[in-house]
């Protein structure tokens, strides 16, 4: 199991280092990381996607970004994800949640069928209120994502820039190095 988590997570950091090291300006690849987050926290599973591409075609965001962060909502977290957007937009449109009919909503077995069936036929009792917190829940999670993600994206190609230079001070002074020695050494 511990194995299995420090593979997942490597693989986490290869991939947001994939992200941040884009030939992309730190502002777009945050916009695509505030775009996707707050598309990923909208009841729009399926679609998320194909929304993230529009989106970030429109606002010039970078697409990747944007395509890797939807993916916070999954079927792991699906559950809370929706759960809270549901029970917060419940609460802000003064309705009552109801659990029995959210957790027969979110029935994992034959999602999609029932995906369209509760956009058909549950829509004011479900996800009127899944619109309304996913809404509010995403921008108040997205907003802060942008500074947060341009700061750290900035951050992070200042580090490595410095690192390179020091790389490149290495080299020219063992290159030095061996120029001076050969030229200090007696030809016979």
């Amino acid at each position: 199991m511990r194995a299995a988590a420090r593979n997942l997570w490597q693989r986490c950091k290869r991939a947001l280092r994939h992200i941040v090291e884009q030939k992309d300006s730190p502002e777009s690849i945050a916009l695509g990381l505030a775009v996707g987050t707050f598309i990923a926290l909208t009841p729009t599973m399926g679609f998320q996607v194909i929304l993230a591409a529009i989106t970030t075609t429109i606002c010039r965001a970078n697409r990747l970004a944007a395509i890797a962060a939807v993916y916070i909502t999954n079927p792991f977290t699906m559950i809370p994800i929706y759960g809270s957007t549901y029970w917060l937009g419940a609460r802000i449109l003064n309705y009552r949640p109801d659990r029995e009919l959210f957790e027969r909503a979110l029935n994992v077995e034959g999602l999609w069928n029932k995906l369209f069936a509760m956009i058909g036929g549950l829509g004011r009792e479900i996800m009127l209120p899944l619109w309304v917190g996913g809404v509010v829940i995403g921008l108040v999670v997205a907003v802060p994502v942008y500074p947060l993600a341009r700061r750290l994206i900035q951050g992070h190609r200042v580090v490595q820039a410095h690192k390179r230079r020091e790389k490149l001070q290495r080299q020219r002074e063992e290159l030095e190095e061996e120029m001076s020695g050969e030229q200090e050494t007696p030809e016979a």
